[in-house]
C-alpha cells in the first residue's frame, strides 16, 4: 500500500514539474505566424525556409549547398497544429515526388519577433529558426539596404548565404550580382533576422524600351562609350551596357 501511495505521489510531483516547465515558457503563440529561416552556419550546407500561416498551412523550401545553389533543392507543403496548453507543435508535410508525408513533432521553447527555438522530440535536438522579415525582388547590379527591422533590433554584422548571387558590406549595403534566390542574415548580438532576395535579369525591364528612341535610353543609362557595344540588325539599333 505504501508503495502505491509513493508511486501516486511521484507521478503527481512529475506532473507538477512538467506543468511548471511549460508555464515557464511564456510567449505569444501569434508570433509563430510568418516566415522563418534555418541555416547551418557551421558546415554551410543546408538551409530551410519555412512559412507558417494562420490557416494552418505549412511550406518548406530546402536549400542544399546554399553557398552555390540559387534555387531550392526540394519543396514541401503541408499543415501544422499547435497546442497552447502543452506548447507543442506538430507538422505534416509532403515533398514533391513523394507519396508518403513526413510527420514532425516539436516542443516550442521560445518564439518572439526574431527567434523560434524548438526541441525536435524525435531527435531530441534543438532547432533554431530566424525570422524572415522581408522579401526583396531585385534586378542584377542593384544596391539597397534592409529596412523595417523589429523593434529594438540594431544589426552589427551581416552574412550573405550565397555571395555569387548577392554580396553585403560590413555596414549592410547589399549588391545583387547574378540571378537566383538567397538570404542575407543580420545579427544583433545573439539575435538574428533574415531577408529573402530574389534576383532576376533585366530583360523584362529593357524589353519595354525596345521602341524608345535613343535620347530616352541615353538619358536613363548614359551615352555609350568605348566600353559599350553597339549593334545593327535589320535597321534596329541596340546598345549593350556592361557593368
Amino acid at each position: 500500500m505504501k508503495k502505491i501511495i509513493y508511486f501516486i505521489c511521484l507521478l503527481t510531483v512529475m506532473s507538477c514539474n512538467d506543468d511548471d516547465i511549460i508555464s515557464d515558457r511564456n510567449f505569444d503563440p501569434m508570433n509563430l505566424y510568418g516566415e522563418w529561416l534555418f541555416y547551418d552556419g557551421t558546415n554551410k550546407f543546408s538551409a530551410v525556409h519555412m512559412i507558417i500561416d494562420n490557416n494552418a498551412k505549412l511550406k518548406l523550401d530546402v536549400y542544399a549547398n546554399y553557398e552555390t545553389s540559387g534555387e531550392p533543392w526540394r519543396t514541401a507543403v503541408g499543415s501544422w497544429f499547435y497546442s497552447s496548453r502543452t506548447k507543442h507543435m506538430k507538422t505534416t508535410s509532403l515533398y514533391e515526388a513523394q507519396e508518403v508525408s513526413i510527420d514532425k513533432s516539436y516542443d516550442i521553447m521560445n518564439v518572439d519577433n526574431c527567434t523560434l527555438k524548438m526541441l525536435d522530440t524525435y531527435t531530441h535536438s534543438f532547432v533554431t529558426y530566424h525570422r524572415v522579415i522581408n522579401t526583396y525582388n531585385k534586378f542584377m547590379s542593384e544596391t539597397f539596404r534592409i529596412e523595417n527591422y523589429p523593434d529594438g533590433f540594431s544589426p552589427s554584422e551581416y552574412i550573405s548565404l550565397n555571395e555569387k548571387i548577392v554580396t553585403v558590406s560590413a555596414d549592410g549595403l547589399i549588391m545583387t550580382k547574378t540571378p537566383g534566390q538567397t538570404f542575407v542574415v543580420a545579427k544583433d548580438g545573439e539575435r538574428k533576422v533574415a531577408v529573402k532576395i530574389i534576383v532576376e535579369t533585366n530583360v523584362k525591364e529593357h524589353a519595354a524600351e525596345v521602341n524608345q528612341d535613343n535620347l530616352n535610353i541615353w538619358l536613363k543609362y548614359g551615352i555609350p562609350d568605348s566600353k559599350n557595344m553597339k549593334g545593327f540588325d535589320n535597321g534596329i539599333t541596340a546598345y549593350w551596357y556592361f557593368n
